[in-house]
Order: C-alpha cells, then structure tokens, then sequence
C-alpha cells in the first residue's frame, strides 16, 4: 500500500480582498488564523501515524511566522500558474488546480487535500481503509454554494 499523506492549502495574497468566514483586523491576523488551524491538523493527525503537509506561495514567510509560535510544521512551496481575477470569491481556493497538479506528480503516495479548518477526531484511516488506488474521494460542496450564490449563476 502507498503511504497516505493529507495535505493543506495555504495561499497567501497581500491585500487580497477576499471575504472570508471570520473576521480579521490584519492582513497577519488572518494568515496566522489558518496556519494555527494546519498546526492543530497536523497534531491530530500526527496521533493517528499519518503525515500532513502544507503547501503554500510563502513558505519562508510562514516558517518566520511559526517560529514566532514556537511551532514547526511540514511546508511544501510549490509553483502556481493558476490565473484568478482579483477579488474573486474564495480567492485562494481556486489555486487548488496547481496543488492537483502537484500532488499528481508524486509517487507511492495517496494524497488527500482538505481544508485547514477540518477536525480530526477519530482514526481517518478507516476512511482510506482498503484504498484503491484507482479511486478518488472528493468534497461535494454543492450543498454549501447553491443555498449561497442560488442555482442561477451555475
């Protein structure tokens, strides 16, 4: 079996100004948010024997960043090709084609991207227990967008 190994997105744009589900006073706040979040993913799933793996734009930015919480974490600067128009809704998110096709290159290793406000609270290798290879999970959000946005604009 390939090792199985999650991963978490982290873009970073100054002053980007994407609406987010919390609010934040700075443009640090925000980014701190979301790496404090990858910091308790990565223990959760560290108790579990499974790795995890930030990829992000900034990776010497986010390391001075952890080293400011005292905290260390698997980072992974990856390039990105992606075009996405300023103020697009999500705005990061969509930068998630360039991490597809990083985590496609890599051998031996069964990939799971999720988000970074994800809590682990039992064993996730009952979720990838008997893994096929040739299969794929993927995150249905079309409950989440359509009651939002309606279903005109898809």
């Amino acid at each position: 079996m390939s090792n199985i190994c999650f991963f978490g997105l982290l873009y970073i744009k100054k002053n980007e100004n994407s609406k987010l589900n919390f609010k934040s006073s700075t443009e640090e706040e925000k980014i701190l948010v979301y790496l404090k979040n990858a910091i308790v993913l990565e223990q959760q799933l560290k108790k579990f024997g499974i790795k995890f793996e930030l990829i992000t734009n900034k990776k010497k930015y986010l390391n001075y960043l952890l080293n400011n919480l005292n905290s260390r974490l698997s980072l992974k600067k990856i390039n990105f090709y992606t075009y996405v128009p300023k103020n697009t809704h999500f705005y990061s998110c969509h930068f998630r084609v360039d991490v597809f096709r990083y985590l496609s290159s890599l051998k031996n290793t069964y990939s799971i991207l999720v988000d970074l406000d994800v809590l682990v609270l039992k064993s996730p290798l009952t979720l990838v227990k008997g893994i096929n290879k040739n299969k794929a999970f993927v995150n249905d959000i079309t409950n989440n967008v359509l009651p939002s946005y309606g279903k005109k604009k898809f």
